[in-house]
């Protein structure tokens, strides 16, 4: 069953209509459309998953999966031969992606479809210190209309 988000909420300015959420499992804050209904869908395990869905139209979403899965976020040479280890979000951007952006060392913007309601998403491999420490993907599906909103959601994203 669907709840509504019972956080404290932040209105964004800029007149995107956008609220700020805090998630209940990972240390994330994301614009999210005022009226949204949140789901937590986290079970015992090394990430967390947390989504929102517009009330009047089931397929303008909003996903979102932290994980704390290190080698994930790295090259294959790094999993298989401890070689060119960093971050690497290109590894966990669809390979059926349409279009896909660089934004710098450890976020890559990608589009999935065109056509319908295309997925605007967003990986973000999180790090400290010591190196990479997991990652994020933040998954954006609206009308192919509502691309600006997509894309203004995305930006929102911090982590």
């Amino acid at each position: 069953m669907l709840l509504p988000l019972l956080l404290t909420a932040v209105a964004l300015g800029g007149g995107n209509g956008l609220v700020m959420q805090h998630s209940r499992d990972a240390p994330f804050w994301v614009g999210v459309p005022q009226g949204w209904v949140y789901k937590d869908a986290t079970y015992p395990s090394d990430h967390s998953t947390e989504f929102w869905r517009a009330p009047k139209d089931a397929k303008s979403r909003l996903d979102i999966e932290v994980s704390a899965c290190v080698m994930c976020a790295q090259p294959m040479s790094c999993v298989l031969h401890d070689t060119g280890c960093g971050p690497a979000p290109q590894v966990i951007v669809p390979k059926t992606a349409t279009q896909r952006k660089r934004l710098d060392k450890y976020r890559m913007s990608y589009v999935l479809g065109g056509k319908g309601y295309p997925e605007h998403g967003l990986v973000w491999v999180m790090h400290d210190k010591t190196g990479v420490i997991g990652f994020a993907v933040v998954r954006v599906r609206l009308p192919a209309a509502k691309a600006a909103l997509a894309e203004a959601i995305l930006a929102s994203f911090r982590i």
